[in-house]
């Protein structure tokens, strides 16, 4: 496994700027929980996902120039890294790979990642609703076939 210490001090920045930002944030209902009854389905989970919501999601995890919020750990388009996992397959390490489900992981972050060595921050706090909305529409479509690779 290679080692990138100039992404290292990438997250420690986001990792900073996510624990600052949440102070200046207005409080929010939490999304809510996983449902690991298997009851969500992704024909349930992609109505209502707009283009322009992708496309949202999109500038947020990937930025202009790859160091989007997410794209920083899972890699642009998320390709997965030595500090997070792919993303943009339908192989999840917890959960299952739901809208609700991912949302609720932006949301309130991975503080024990199980095979990764870096904890992911809650993004709850930091990011608008919208933002959180889109970032799990983009990341669902990503798993899902629904976003073309740039």
């Amino acid at each position: 496994m290679k080692f990138c210490f100039p992404r290292l001090l990438g997250v420690v920045a986001i990792l900073i700027g996510c624990s600052r930002s949440e102070a200046g944030q207005q409080n929010r209902t939490r999304p809510p929980a996983p449902d690991d009854s298997g009851t969500t389905s992704a024909k349930l989970d992609s109505s209502g996902v707009t283009p322009a919501e992708i496309a949202l999601g999109d500038s947020v995890f990937n930025g202009l120039d790859g160091s989007g919020i997410c794209a920083t750990c899972h890699g642009q388009n998320g390709v997965g890294t030595g500090a997070a996992p792919t993303l943009n397959d339908n192989n999840w390490i917890n959960g299952d790979g739901s809208r609700g489900y991912i949302e609720g992981t932006v949301y309130q972050g991975v503080p024990n990642p199980t095979q990764h060595p870096l904890p992911m921050p809650a993004f709850g706090h930091t990011l608008t609703e919208r933002q959180l909305h889109a970032v799990a529409a983009y990341v669902f479509a990503l798993s899902h076939g629904g976003v073309r690779k740039r």
